[in-house]
């Protein structure tokens, strides 16, 4: 019988790339496979090298509880790229170190100058329900040990993205299906009253959902985040077929506090 691992993933930042190259750090709307397995294998104190093979038949789906906003962070490594140029406008391309005194740094020549300069995208103040399922309730269960107690630290995405509170809420024998469509709304208890008003005026809100798709589905996006291997050298991923949709929030899923929820249990 498949075992579902309940999360609330929710942080100031998170960082969900399938696309990163080089300088310029994507992220997608909502946590990846990927994603949250790297978490749990840090947990778990797995290097880079280690086999995933565990994780194979891994299944994630994820609600959308709060979208959060995309900010963009430009960001300088080393003490630039000279290109050559002499006035203060070429001076614009070649970003430096400054000394302790706060002046600029400048290399002495330009084969000192190896530095680079990028985009990081982030999702800021997102909360989101994350389920992962599987038929081997004991990798469930070390998933969620590991979340709870890891070995070492880990982050939402990318190193520096940390959650808010602990991410385990539960582990249920409930389908995932019936889950993203009844476990209690994770945002905070303030967005609750404002939720029960617009309900009362008859205004409702569509909550975004990816869940598994199935080969045929016309509505299934091809999604490159299943992990075969972490190392830096060599890493290497297959896709995944995922559906978008959207569930309406309901009265019942207002029902218990996200601040409840967010502690191990069942929904009310």
């Amino acid at each position: 019988m498949p075992t579902t691992l309940v999360l609330r993933v929710a942080g100031a930042l998170q960082s969900w790339g399938t696309r990163s190259h080089f300088a310029r750090r994507d992220t997608e709307r909502e946590p990846t496979l990927s994603g949250i397995i790297g978490m749990i294998t840090n947990g778990m104190g797995y290097r880079r090298e280690d086999s995933l093979k565990r994780f194979a038949d891994l299944t994630m789906a994820s609600r959308t509880d709060r979208a959060g906003t995309l900010v963009d962070d430009f960001y300088t490594a080393g003490v630039g790229a000279w290109h050559g140029g002499t006035t203060d406008e070429d001076r614009l391309y070649w970003t430096a170190w400054t000394s302790t005194d706060g002046t600029p740094n400048f290399p002495k020549d330009a084969d000192s100058a190896k530095g680079n300069i990028g985009m990081k995208h982030y999702l800021a103040d997102a909360i989101f329900l994350v389920l992962l399922t599987s038929d081997d309730p004991k990798l469930i269960d070390d998933c969620a040990h590991a979340l709870r107690t890891p070995r070492r630290a880990y982050y939402l995405g990318r190193r520096g993205c940390i959650p808010e509170q602990p991410l385990v809420c539960a582990i249920t024998a409930e389908r995932p299906e019936v889950l993203l469509r009844s476990w209690p709304w994770l945002d905070h208890e303030e967005q609750h009253n404002a939720a029960h008003q617009d309900l009362a005026a008859g205004r409702s809100r569509q909550l975004p959902v990816l869940e598994t798709a199935v080969m045929g589905d016309p509505l299934a996006e091809v999604r490159p985040d299943v992990p075969l291997r972490f190392d830096s050298l060599h890493r290497e991923y297959r896709t995944r077929l995922v559906r978008r949709s959207l569930v309406p929030l309901t009265t019942a899923m207002l029902q218990a506090p996200a601040d409840a929820v967010a502690q191990e249990g069942e929904p009310a």
